[in-house]
């Protein structure tokens, strides 16, 4: 990755262990190899049909950067990074982003109930392994943000 293009990686975040442990993966990616590292983390939209919906996310969103500036401040000193803060459903948020940002890979954690198998991945990294643009490293397991297991995924652009 040390060429003139320049390594682009978004890690998606929810600020639970394993995904603060898939950032310090793909912080350390960026760090030895150079680029910069996208951080989104997406607020999932609520019922619309909650009177209160609007303010809820409204203020989810406040703490959300709040949090993702928290992170960055910890975390990313030693990387050129970009926060990005985004409402609606997670996976197609992700899809998107790595989309028009143009990234190289997805990292994420993956959240899926080891009790059971179809769903071992979590239902967002798994809508973002099929219809990621690019390849997706998938973290799991991490425990004092370090990760147990990993696994690369390549993309088939959509299908």
């Amino acid at each position: 990755m040390k060429t003139t293009d320049q390594a682009r990686i978004l890690c998606a975040v929810d600020f639970d262990v394993n995904s603060l442990a898939a950032l310090d993966l793909a912080r350390d990616l960026i760090r030895d190899n150079g680029g910069t590292l996208y951080v989104l983390h997406v607020v999932p939209s609520v019922a619309p049909l909650l009177v209160l919906a609007p303010l809820l996310i409204e203020r989810t969103r406040h703490f959300a950067r709040i949090r993702l500036d928290e992170v960055a401040r910890e975390s990313l000193s030693e990387v050129d990074y970009r926060l990005i803060l985004r409402t609606g459903d997670p996976a197609g948020q992700i899809i998107a982003a790595a989309a028009e940002l143009n990234v190289k890979m997805v990292v994420l954690a993956t959240h899926g109930r080891p009790a059971a198998p179809h769903v071992s991945l979590g239902s967002v990294a798994e809508g973002v392994i099929r219809g990621s643009p690019c390849p997706v490293l998938t973290i799991g397991g991490a425990s004092g943000h370090e990760f147990a297991h990993s696994h690369t995924v390549a993309s088939s652009g959509g299908s």
